[in-house]
């Protein structure tokens, strides 16, 4: 301690500190050892300010062995949240099992290669943990073991989760209306909305925007838009004042031509600016499709939902829908506003008219969601 003393009186006592409190995190000599141990010792005996925050903490534990690396994850988020809130929680922390067992029950393999489920987890899962508000972070390990040991002892979603026993979540718990949380589960970073407000004034666009995300897919394609009947529906909404805005699917982003409307790309590639999208447009059509939960998790989003019945798809059937507890034939999901419509009605052009000019009555002016 002399030799800091006399350091300080040399180099300044500033920098003496700083050196001191290195010394203390990391302790090289025998002083500043037995101090660190005994300090260790004391935050053991009583629970210091982070302790407490841990207390408030819930891990939401996405085992990739078992989940799909698709939008899925949003409602798992939503989930979470849900149980977060019911046992008082106030943060969320995702932790990504690494997927090591070769028979998925998500079945996977079938449609994705690695490196196209590389992707879709560094594009869509991390991505969408940070724009749910709860979430403060997440971790991916290298191992399942890894993954399981940094969780132990700690409060977890879903709830009693180990490597010895894994329970699932059910989608089911997100659309019920006593358990939906009130606070929207996704939300665009400002940031995302500023660059969709300067790309809306750059493309001189001062009437309000409707949305249309396509889906363009080789997994149950019966879901799939039919690029002719939207485009039409572009025209009916342009001629009624309305700037149409298509989100082309990510797989097909560069190859399809909506006539002359504006095709916002980049938004099929960076989920902020597409969720910064939704939330700045009068309403955002949708066929059952995962970047829908961008607007279905947001209580401003103005959207409709379309095709949740289609003969053929195994995901927009009623037995579908009765599993996670949605009636067939209500016009929103339990715990959705007047601004949130479902169309289970065939998107052809009639019904999609029809269910425009309701959204259009019930929220008589475009300001939900419209910025």
């Amino acid at each position: 301690m002399r030799a800091y003393w006399e350091r300080g009186k040399r180099r300044g006592f500033r920098s003496t500190a700083r050196r001191v409190r290195e010394e203390l995190v990391s302790p090289k000599f025998g002083w500043s050892k037995r101090i660190s141990r005994g300090s260790l010792h004391f935050r053991q005996l009583i629970r210091l300010p982070q302790d407490l925050k841990e207390a408030k903490m819930c891990y939401a534990i996405y085992d990739l062995n078992l989940y799909p690396t698709s939008f899925d994850f949003a409602y798992f988020l939503a989930a979470a949240q849900i149980h977060a809130i019911k046992n008082e929680l106030t943060e969320m922390f995702v932790v990504f099992v690494p997927r090591e067992n070769t028979h998925l029950a998500s079945d996977e393999s079938n449609h994705y290669s690695a490196e196209t489920v590389a992707w879709r987890i560094n594009n869509i899962l991390i991505p969408l943990t940070q724009i749910s508000p709860l979430c403060t972070g997440y971790a991916l390990f290298s191992s399942e073991r890894e993954s399981y040991d940094f969780i132990r002892g700690k409060t977890v979603f879903p709830e009693n989760t180990s490597q010895l026993y894994k329970p699932r979540w059910d989608m089911s718990q997100v659309f019920s209306d006593e358990n939906m949380s009130p606070r929207s589960i996704l939300e665009a970073p400002n940031m995302a909305l500023k660059y969709i407000g300067e790309w809306s004034e750059a493309n001189q666009i001062v009437d309000p925007m409707v949305t249309i995300t396509i889906r363009t897919r080789n997994v149950d394609n019966t879901r799939n838009s039919d690029h002719k009947t939207w485009i039409d529906f572009a025209h009916w909404l342009k001629d009624r004042g309305y700037v149409p805005v298509f989100v082309p699917d990510t797989d097909a982003a560069w190859s399809v031509i909506f006539d002359d409307f504006h095709i916002l790309a980049e938004a099929s590639y960076n989920l902020a600016l597409r969720q910064g999208l939704y939330e700045s447009a009068f309403t955002n059509f949708f066929v059952t499709n995962g970047p829908a939960a961008g607007a279905v998790l947001n209580r401003s989003i103005s959207y409709v939902m379309t095709g949740l019945l289609i003969e053929g798809s195994e995901y927009a059937s009623p037995s579908q829908w009765d599993r996670i507890g949605v009636a067939i034939g209500s016009e929103r999901f339990s715990f959705a506003g007047s601004h949130q419509l479902i169309l289970w009605d065939p998107p052809e052009l009639e019904n999609l008219i029809v269910v425009f000019k309701k959204l259009e009555h019930e929220n008589s002016r475009p300001v939900i969601g419209w910025r």
